[in-house]
C-alpha cells in the first residue's frame, strides 16, 4: 500500500505509514511492526454466562456485518470495503445482513432485528469503529456502532463474533480501547487491512468464511431453546456458565455434561 495519511479527525494527528512489511504508527501513539498475518495470539474470551445463545436453526442470515461508515486512516472508504467483504462471502455461500441492503423504517429496530436474524456477527475493526463503540464519536452513546456492538455482546457474546481488522493501525489488539478491546481484543482475528487488490485479501475472505462456519457448527451443538434461568436458580445459572465455557474452549458439545 505504501501510503501516508493522517486522520481527518482533529483528535487524531498520528501519521500512519504502511508497507509490505509494515511499520505502523498507531493513532494511540505506539509503533507496531509486522506483516500480513491471520491473527493475533488468542486468549480465553470473557465469561459470557449471562448471554443466552440460540442455535442457527431459523436464522435468516449467516452473519451480520457491523462497521463504521466513512474513511479509514488511509483515506479508504470503509463501507465500500465492507461491501466487498460481504460480496466475497456471498460467493462463498455466506449470506450476510448489511445495512446498505436491509435498513428501512425504524433504524434501531432494523439493526437489532438484523442481529437477532443472524447466527454470527462480523465485527469490522477500524480506529473509527473503536472510537464510536467507546462513545467517543460525534453521536456519543447514541452512535449506531455502539448500539450494534453492545447489543451483540448481550445477545450473542464474544464467542459468536468473528473479528476482522480492516486497517493497519488496528493490527495490535492490545491498543484497542474501550468495549472492543475488552470484549474481543483477546480473540483471534482475520487480517483484511490490505487493499482488496492484494492477494492476501482473497485468502482473508476464505478465512472469514471458515470462521463463520466454525462458529455456526459450535452454536448448532447447543440446546435449541434454552430456558432463561431466574436470578434465584443457582443450578441453572451454573449450567449456563458451564455451557458458555464449553462454547469458548470447544471442550465438549454435550448439553448434559455442561449442566453437571
Amino acid at each position: 500500500m505504501g501510503a501516508t495519511t493522517t486522520s481527518d479527525d482533529a483528535s487524531s494527528s498520528s501519521a500512519v505509514v504502511t508497507t509490505s512489511a509494515s511499520t505502523v504508527v498507531s493513532p494511540w501513539g505506539n509503533a507496531h511492526v509486522g506483516s500480513a498475518h491471520l491473527g493475533a495470539p488468542a486468549s480465553r474470551p470473557p465469561d459470557s454466562a449471562t448471554t443466552i445463545h440460540f442455535s442457527m436453526v431459523g436464522h435468516e442470515y449467516d452473519a451480520f456485518a457491523t462497521h463504521a461508515w466513512g474513511k479509514d486512516l488511509l483515506g479508504r472508504c470503509t463501507h465500500t470495503r465492507v461491501v466487498l467483504l460481504v460480496s466475497g462471502l456471498k460467493k462463498r455461500l455466506i449470506k450476510c445482513w448489511l445495512d446498505e441492503n436491509q435498513m428501512t423504517g425504524d433504524i434501531v429496530a432494523q439493526m437489532t432485528q438484523g442481529i437477532d436474524d443472524s447466527s454470527v456477527v462480523i465485527v469490522c475493526v477500524t480506529y473509527e469503529y473503536i472510537r464510536k463503540v467507546s462513545g467517543k464519536g460525534p453521536k456519543g452513546a447514541s452512535d449506531n456502532c455502539k448500539l450494534e456492538f453492545d447489543y451483540t455482546m448481550r445477545r450473542k457474546g464474544p464467542e459468536l463474533v468473528v473479528t476482522v481488522v480492516m486497517e493497519p493501525s488496528c493490527l495490535n489488539p492490545r491498543e484497542w480501547e474501550g468495549a472492543v478491546g475488552a470484549q474481543v481484543g483477546g480473540l483471534l482475528y482475520v487480517d483484511l487491512s490490505m487493499d482488496d487488490s492484494h492477494e492476501g485479501f482473497e485468502r482473508g475472505l476464505d478465512r472469514v468464511a471458515k470462521e463463520v462456519k466454525d462458529r455456526q457448527k459450535r452454536l448448532a451443538a447447543l440446546p435449541r431453546d434454552p430456558v432463561l434461568p431466574s436470578s434465584g436458580d443457582k443450578s441453572a445459572q451454573a449450567g449456563g456458565k458451564a455451557a458458555a465455557r464449553c462454547l469458548a474452549t470447544n471442550t465438549c458439545c454435550c448439553a448434559l455434561a455442561c449442566s453437571e
